[in-house]
């Protein structure tokens, strides 16, 4: 009887000090993925880091959805954002990132230049993204406002697919091609 007590004793404190420790794990994962933790500083090993994969032909062949390439879209769009303003040549800035398009709408400081504003957002936007990707910039501040009203919007909605098509065809007629390769 003792030896019951002694084992299901032993298997208590041998749970309970595993499922703390997977606690703090999880814990600490779940604030590492937690976007509202920016500002904080990012776990330097973590930081150090390099990112690394390697794949053979039979690896991807396992694989069942290797036939297509998922980007976060809400990622790119911050990584954009969030690199056009430490140009130090904007004051606020908004990007709209789709399936093949990206929608970039600023406000430039007053010393610069708007077509050198548009060209920097777009070489900025084209250096983070996949080369099939088409870019509009715009300076227009109700462009800002559209795409800030679509951001929580998903691309199977039609009607937001028709507004982000005329936001496109607007910043068209406004502005010469575009291409920044």
């Amino acid at each position: 009887m003792k030896k019951f007590i002694l084992i299901h004793a032993l298997l208590g404190i041998v749970l309970y000090l595993g499922g703390c420790g997977q606690t703090e794990n999880t814990n600490e994962q779940l604030e590492i993925l937690n976007p509202n933790n920016r500002g904080e500083a990012v776990n330097e090993e973590r930081r150090a880091k390099l990112g690394y994969v390697r794949y053979t032909k039979e690896d991807l062949a396992v694989q069942d959805d290797n036939n297509e390439i998922n980007f976060d879209r809400e990622q790119l769009a911050d990584m954009i954002t969030r690199t056009i303003l430490q140009s130090g040549n904007f004051n606020e800035a908004a990007s709209l990132v789709t399936d093949k398009e990206v929608i970039i709408a600023f406000e430039k400081s007053d010393n610069l230049d708007a077509n050198l504003a548009a060209e920097i957002a777009g070489k900025t936007a084209r250096s983070l993204l996949p080369s099939f990707y088409k870019i509009y910039t715009t300076d227009e501040p109700n462009h800002m406002d559209v795409i800030h009203s679509l951001h929580r919007e998903q691309m199977n909605n039609k009607d937001d697919l028709q507004v982000i098509e005329r936001v496109i065809e607007e910043i068209k007629a406004d502005h010469d091609e575009q291409d920044w390769r």
